[in-house]
Formats: structure tokens, sequence, C-alpha cells
């Protein structure tokens, strides 16, 4: 039941070894050092210095960015300099985004700050990523994410599900605006299926898509360079009608209730059309469909778990 608080750091242990002269000290037994704002919860913590350790189901928190790190088995802190590395046992990292909660989990997570006089800070997250809100959920190999213009970078072969639709590509963008999403960039290989069954998908290819949300529900989207699209006409009852298949070099697409509604199509459009008695069987698909369903998140808790691993037939 040891005791310790200065003029910066209050200090609780079972033991606590302090060294003033030197500006060091250890713990043994669950721990809690409080720094405002930081706040570190070990089963032993050892600081000489500037740079500090903690072992044992270890707990990080930043009140005043209202971020925490969990579930981690070791975590380095650099106190200058405001830098965190957490490790082992999948750290999972949970932020408040406006009435939202986002939860991310990797098997490493660094947080640091570009200025530790500033407030922003950056995450790197890396390898096996996985993330979930409940308007997004993402997989990938790496991650950036800043906290000065709410961008998250997704890179080896990430994929992000919005509602019905799955986003592809060898790199994404994400903004964020007012806690939800503003606009999707995927770069390079970009590809996005859309729907709402699971039997027929509308299909967007490109060089370059960019999707623009609002109220969390995709509205526009340009595809910039080598576009393909595959999408089904429906109905008044929603029953499909017939199958388009069109290839031009740019496209404007309006959804409406996260739904294929318009597409325009630019330089020299070719297409065909296809009743559905003929692709009843097999619906259509463009070259390196895939459709990711089975590694969506489903919760929190999916994301420490285990990855699946799904074989998808061509």
């Amino acid at each position: 039941n040891a005791y310790y608080k200065d003029e910066k750091q209050e200090i609780r242990s079972e033991i606590i070894r302090y060294d003033k002269k030197n500006e060091n000290y250890s713990t043994t037994g669950r721990s809690r050092m409080s720094d405002p704002p930081q706040i570190l919860e070990a089963d032993k913590i050892d600081f000489d210095g500037n740079i500090g350790f903690a072992v044992g189901d270890v707990i990080w928190r930043d009140t005043a960015q209202n971020v925490s790190i969990s579930h981690c088995d070791s975590v380095t802190y650099l106190k200058e300099e405001d830098f965190l590395k957490a490790m082992g046992g999948r750290p999972l990292m949970t932020t408040l985004m406006d009435d939202d909660t986002l939860f991310l989990a990797s098997d490493t997570l660094i947080s640091f700050k570009q200025n530790p006089e500033d407030s922003v800070r950056t995450l790197l997250a890396y390898p096996d990523v996985r993330l979930f809100k409940s308007d997004l959920q993402a997989v990938c190999d790496s991650l950036v994410y800043s906290e000065m213009d709410s961008l998250f970078k997704f890179y080896d072969d990430p994929v992000i599900w919005s509602d019905t639709s799955q986003f592809t590509g060898d790199t994404i963008n994400v903004i964020l605006k007012n806690g939800g999403i503003h606009q999707v960039l995927l770069k390079r290989k970009a590809f996005l299926i859309n729907s709402t069954d699971e039997i027929y998908f509308n299909q967007i290819k490109g060089r370059e898509i960019i999707a623009n949300f609002k109220n969390d529900s995709i509205r526009t989207m340009n595809v910039n360079g080598n576009g393909e699209t595959i999408y089904y006409i429906q109905d008044a009852q929603k029953a499909y009608i017939t199958a388009n298949k069109t290839i031009c070099s740019e496209m404007l697409i309006t959804f409406q209730n996260n739904e294929l509604q318009d597409i325009l199509f630019y330089k020299m459009p070719s297409g065909q059309t296809f009743p559905m008695k003929k692709i009843e069987r097999k619906p259509l698909e463009l070259e390196d469909f895939k459709w990711r369903i089975k590694e969506r998140p489903k919760s929190k808790e999916d994301l420490r778990d285990s990855p699946v691993l799904v074989k998808v037939e061509n």
C-alpha cells in the first residue's frame, strides 16, 4: 500500500523504490502513475529520468484527448517527447469521436506528438490492424492516423466497409469530419463493391476513386482513369430487371440511401446490357472481384481475436 506524491506526479503501488537524486523509481505489484493528463497502470513500472517501462496488463490513458490503450503486455514511454509504444497481447486503442467510439487493435501501437507542446497526436499501428466504429470497419497491415486533419491512411491490402459498401485499393485514405466519414480516397487498383442482399453486386473499378459522404452515407463518387462498372437495374418493387457493364475513362456516380442511383460516363464509354435470365446462375463479376465480408469486424471483440483467413474463389 505504498504511496508517493510530488508537485508533478502521484504513484500508488505495493512497493515503491524512489531515488530523488537521480529522478528514477520502480514499482512492484499493481501500480498506478498519474502525471496529468497521462495515467499509466501496470503490474510493474520502471522510470529512469525521461524513459519509462511498464509491463503486465498495461493501461495508458490521456484524459485530455479521451484516448486510451489497454490489453497490452508492455509499454515504453518517453516523457519529454510524449512518445508511447505498446506491444504484446494485441493492444487496443479506444477514443471518442463526438458521440461515437472508435476501437483499433494491432500487434504494435505507437502514439506520439509531432510537437510535444501541442495536443495533436499521431498514431502508428502495425501489423494486422483492425478497426471498428459504428459507421466504419477496416482491416489492413499498417495504418497512420493524424489528429491534426482527422486523416486515416491504410496500407498493404486494406479493406474498408461502410454500411453495404466495401472499398479496396493499394492505399486507402479516410477523412473524418464531425466524428463521421467525410471522404474515402482509393489509390491504385481502386475497387468498390456495393450490395444490399449479397446476391448481386454493383461494382466500380478505376485507377483512383474518390467517394464523398454526408451523414455517414455515401452520396457521390468520382472514378478517375480506367473506369469499369457493373450495376443492376431494379424496378419499383426492388426486383432485378437487367445488368449493365460499362467501360470508360471517367465516371460520376450518385447514391441514395447507400444504393447506386445514377452514373454519368465520360470519354468514349462502351457498354453491354444483360437480361437477368442470362446471369441468374452466375452473377457478373469484374476482374479481381472479391467479396471479403467474412473478414469484417462486427464488434470490438473481433479486433483482438485471431484473424479470419478467407479463401475467395474467383
